[in-house]
């Protein structure tokens, strides 16, 4: 039998209080969140928090801003009462952190509550106390000029909401965190934080973000922090991120603020994660705490109760300003051995273009570090000519070469041809390349523009300059250890290591990239069937245009078979079996993390030894490419080590 309709009714004040306070008050640390805004709106340059029990007992916060007056004291605890807004037009110019009217009322409902203030202007303070909504006493009291608020039992009258809290010392540690972000927002405010009757934090008043985070973060993680500062019409970025080389597993340190809120938002973070590609592994984050300024018309932080969620405008617009001006503060942030500069931008040698006189050098014995390939120049020549659009490398011609030969011509770069120098001298050469490899253009043009102003110029030894600019110049080549990395002695005395198979792996891609592997396939004497499941046969056919520009040649006529008739130069049948696999499954996405694939696989392998020049011509061409310093997955192609960081192994300095 069916039941009637429930009849209608307006819940209690006090249920609507504890309902309201549920989507405001979620544990402890939103409280603290709730009033230091409070305090900050209040113009506070002082506010001391002090919490017992995680926050259940006691949370108790005390500014000297410019408190409450007694006529306003009851309105304070009212519903959608403020201060901050009068008309709906000041919804879209909210500079304030506050403005709903809602925290007060809504910690008041779920707890005991007591509130003391003494207001400008005012001779004596007034106080206001509750018990979870309801209202107990209110009067005069004896304070200082600006506002205590007591918050204590939190929950007590709810155990539903209660049992949800996790153990005080992860309460703790959630308060904590709340308070920091805050923290961070005001430099010109001193803070102190005490849990358990002592200080955890005190953060005195500092004109420096460094120092505030000094408190919070490991002193070689703040040293290695990145200033960014970067503006544009009505957007503004300013702050610090961590270099690529101290990331970490987790992302619990990057912050971000928009007009000095503290919010979690998809659009900045992607920004910054998409900044660093390529010189972060997948699985690791760097350190951020970022500030951006933005027209409040632009920006809607009315969309959470919490606040702590905003809505932009125009998401693309601000997604390119925050990838440049991070891109551009990571590369004026590198230094050191590991300053690469940017290499020249430089148009395509074109097929009908001749180098008059060039002849081809012998190669010597074949050697195979290069797993098919002799040497390095035999790979870069094969892959020149396979594209149909490439030139032949310049060699140079018989004159030059004789030149070059001699003992007495000083050493100079192999890059350009793979016979190896014939010199009595040691084996030591500086590096002075020449320009042999296009560069490569980013899809983000206006990213790459300010990749190339802020690129660090190289520093040069002295004698002739070279013919072009290239980010390795002034390095020496000094030999290979463990069959795997290549040493240097960097322009500033200091010591740099290269990997070879990441260094392969990034002139690779970027080859690949440039040129986009089009007709670059061989076939198969035999082909190869590959039985798929549908979700695989369907995957393969949204990937159809991406999969023959890289050279595969598939057959995908009979049900539930792919029949493979070519694969990629740079792969062996069974590595492009594998391939493709993983793109059925959708393990792989987009052409880029195909070339990505492509290049690890095909990459010079650790272990493989190298001949001088085929040394060389790695460097040279890892000197082309427009991001020399990390691999397409972004582990770093080069690490360095100071003359300082030696003299303290073999301490000689203290």
């Amino acid at each position: 039998m069916p039941q009637p309709p429930a009849k209608i009714h307006v819940l209690p004040k006090h249920l609507q209080n504890q309902i309201a306070a549920g989507e405001v008050v979620e544990r402890p640390a939103s409280v603290i969140k709730e009033l230091m805004e409070n305090s900050l709106d209040a113009g506070a340059d002082r506010i001391d928090v002090t919490i017992d029990d995680g926050g259940r007992s006691l949370i108790r916060i005390q500014d000297n801003g410019s408190g409450i007056t007694a006529d306003d004291m009851p309105l304070a605890v009212t519903r959608h009462a403020t201060s901050k807004i009068a008309h709906i037009d000041d919804l879209f110019t909210i500079t304030s952190f506050g403005f709903r009217g809602e925290a007060l009322p809504s910690i008041a409902s779920v707890s005991r509550f007591r509130m003391v203030s003494l207001a400008d202007g005012q001779e004596d303070a007034t106080f206001y106390a509750s018990e979870h909504g309801t209202d107990t006493e209110t009067g005069p009291a004896a304070h200082p000029r600006g506002t205590t608020i007591e918050v204590r039992d939190l929950f007590g009258a709810m155990p539903a909401r209660l049992k949800f809290l996790k153990s005080p010392a992860t309460e703790n540690r959630r308060c904590q965190d709340a308070f920091t972000r805050l923290a961070l927002t005001r430099l010109d405010v001193a803070f102190s934080l005490n849990i358990g009757g002592r200080q955890a934090l005190f953060f005195p008043k500092t004109d420096s973000l460094k120092a505030r985070l000094t408190e919070i973060w490991p002193p070689s993680v703040v040293e290695g922090l990145v200033p960014v500062d970067f503006t544009d019409d009505d957007l503004g970025l300013h702050g610090v991120v961590g270099r690529p080389e101290n990331a970490q597993a987790r992302g619990d340190r990057i912050l971000f603020y928009v007009n000095g809120r503290s919010v979690a938002d998809k659009v900045l973070l992607r920004a910054l994660r998409d900044a660093f590609k390529g010189r972060l592994l997948s699985r690791e984050y760097p350190q951020a705490t970022l500030f951006l300024t933005i027209d409040p018309k632009e920006v809607d932080v009315n969309v959470h109760p919490a606040k702590t969620e905003v809505r932009f405008r125009d998401e693309s617009r601000l997604f390119r300003f925050m990838h440049h001006a991070i891109s551009r503060a990571l590369e004026q942030g590198t230094s050191g051995a590991l300053a690469f500069s940017q290499p020249p931008q430089s148009p395509p040698v074109s097929h009908h273009q001749s180098l008059s006189g060039n002849t081809t050098p012998q190669r010597p014995t074949p050697r195979n570090p290069f797993a098919k390939f002799a040497t390095f120049a035999e790979y870069e020549q094969l892959t020149r000519t396979n594209s149909g659009r490439e030139t032949t490398p310049p060699y140079r011609d018989e004159k030059e070469t004789q030149d070059f030969l001699s003992p007495s011509t000083p050493p100079q770069t192999y890059a350009s041809s793979p016979v190896p120098p014939q010199s009595s001298d040691a084996v030591h050469e500086t590096y002075t390349p020449q320009q042999t490899w296009q560069n490569i253009v980013e899809d983000d043009a206006p990213v790459q523009q300010a990749h190339d102003a802020a690129s660090p110029q190289p520093v040069q030894e002295d004698g002739p300059a070279p013919s072009s600019q290239h980010a390795l110049t002034g390095y020496t080549y000094l030999g290979q250890i463990s069959d795997t990395y290549l040493v240097l002695r960097a322009p500033d005395n200091s010591l740099a290591l290269i990997d070879q198979h990441a260094a392969h792996e990034r002139i690779l891609f970027e080859s690949m990239k440039q040129r986009r592997q089009k007709g670059d396939s061989r076939p198969l004497a035999i082909p190869l069937e590959i039985p798929l499941h549908q979700t695989e046969t369907q995957a393969l056919e949204r990937l159809w245009p991406t999969l023959t520009e890289i050279g595969f040649g598939l057959d995908l006529s009979r049900p539930g078979t792919v029949v493979l008739s070519s694969i990629p130069t740079t792969l062996e049948p069974a590595e492009a079996r594998a391939v493709l696999k993983d793109m059925a499954a959708e393990k792989i996405e987009g052409l880029e993390e195909v070339w990505k694939m492509l290049s690890c696989r095909a990459a010079l392998k650790a272990g493989s030894s190298l001949a001088k020049d085929e040394a060389q011509a790695l460097l040279e061409a890892l000197g082309q490419c427009a991001n020399a310093r990390y691999c397409p997955h972004g582990r770093p192609v080069m690490v360095g080590m100071s003359a300082l960081d030696l003299e303290k192994m073999f301490k000689r300095k203290p």
